[in-house]
């Protein structure tokens, strides 16, 4: 049991390598082509083709962005959890505002340190901004 587990995070964090590594890459294509179109804007040719480029870009990383909510499908509840954490509410704050169990919150806790591969609030709260979890 222990291996199955050991393999699925290895192979979650390898994913989630892979999917930081593409959206990172998507901005950079995304900005170049932006830069790009602001230098060609005599020849309207190349800025309508680089406008279609861009614009295929802007479907990719949407759809990226729905590919990473359902890797890291956090629930509703668990995104708000880390959204009041991210504020840097305590847990006792956390349960007066969203009107929870101390063990209910630090289930929530838990069940986000584990999705996101982390093993505390502020590597949590990095992960999140990182991922785009976080407004």
């Amino acid at each position: 049991m222990t291996l199955k587990k050991d393999s699925y995070q290895e192979r979650n964090r390898i994913a989630q390598e892979l999917y930081e590594t593409f959206a990172k890459d998507l901005s950079e294509i995304s900005f170049r082509v932006d830069e790009t179109i602001g230098l060609n804007t005599t020849n309207p040719t190349t800025r309508q083709s680089l406008r279609a480029v861009q614009s295929s870009i802007s479907k990719l990383i949407e759809k990226s962005k729905h590919t990473r909510d359902e890797k890291y499908a956090l629930t509703r509840r668990e995104r708000e959890v880390l959204i009041e954490l991210a504020t840097g509410a305590s847990v006792k704050e956390i349960c007066e505002r969203m009107f929870l169990s101390q063990p209910t919150v630090k289930t929530h806790l838990g069940s986000i340190y584990k999705k996101l591969l982390v093993t505390n609030k502020v590597e949590a709260i990095n992960k999140g901004k990182a991922l785009g979890l976080l407004p």
